[in-house]
């Protein structure tokens, strides 16, 4: 079964977060901390957390390059 996209406007939402350069294998370590972070500045400022907390990963492009030209 194909499942069609759909695209909804929705209006502009503020948010808080942290950016940091990480390595693949430190992930699991700097991940929770990060989150924890954050989830204390929010609750520090009186401000509450509406959703999930999201992680956002960015592979730079030469690795996806180097990666994609083996084959």
């Amino acid at each position: 079964m194909m499942i069609e996209p759909t695209f909804t406007k929705r209006e502009a939402q503020t948010y808080a977060g942290l950016r940091k350069r990480v390595a693949r294998a430190e992930l699991a370590e700097v991940v929770p901390a990060a989150l924890a972070e954050v989830s204390e500045f929010l609750s520090g400022h009186s401000i509450p957390a509406e959703g999930p907390p999201l992680v956002r990963s960015d592979a730079p492009r030469r690795h996806l390059r180097n990666r994609h030209s083996r084959g």
